[in-house]
């Protein structure tokens, strides 16, 4: 308050009780045990609450599409990532197998695997295959 005083309860009768300027729903004033009290006033909605709170639902409703649709393009983005990681190092694993398969000592080991063939210093070998039976073959120990 701005430094006035009040009367006394007793004597207020339907004095205003506060600095604020009277406004029109203000006269209405109804008397209690404690005091008196502004009668409750009821919050009629006009036409633009309506529109407002329409636009705001319109607007919730929207934001929410868009985070779901947000969060899968983030999860297929991330599925996208774990991919592009998985054939990079495939690639490089690739490359490494190209880079060897280059080389002498690969050719020379897939000439004598594959081809059967030999450096003209060695003498190949091929084994014989053993019976099942295990008998001895007649006239093998001459």
């Amino acid at each position: 308050m701005s430094g006035r005083i009040r009367p006394p309860a007793a004597t207020a009768g339907f004095l205003l009780l506060s600095d604020r300027p009277r406004r029109g729903n203000d006269r209405l004033l109804v008397p209690e045990a404690g005091g008196l009290r502004p009668a409750r006033r009821r919050r009629h909605w006009r036409w633009h609450r309506y529109l407002i709170l329409c636009v705001a639902v319109y607007c919730a409703w929207l934001g929410h599409g868009e985070w779901n649709a947000y969060q899968r393009l983030s999860a297929s983005a991330a599925g996208l990532h774990h991919q592009v990681v998985a054939l990079q190092s495939e690639q490089s694993q690739l490359r490494s197998e190209i880079a060897y398969a280059q080389t002498d000592a690969y050719v020379a080991g897939a000439a004598r695997q594959e081809f059967g063939l030999v450096s003209p210093d060695e003498v190949p070998l091929t084994p014989v295959a053993v019976p099942a039976t295990g008998a001895a073959r007649p006239g093998a120990g001459r």
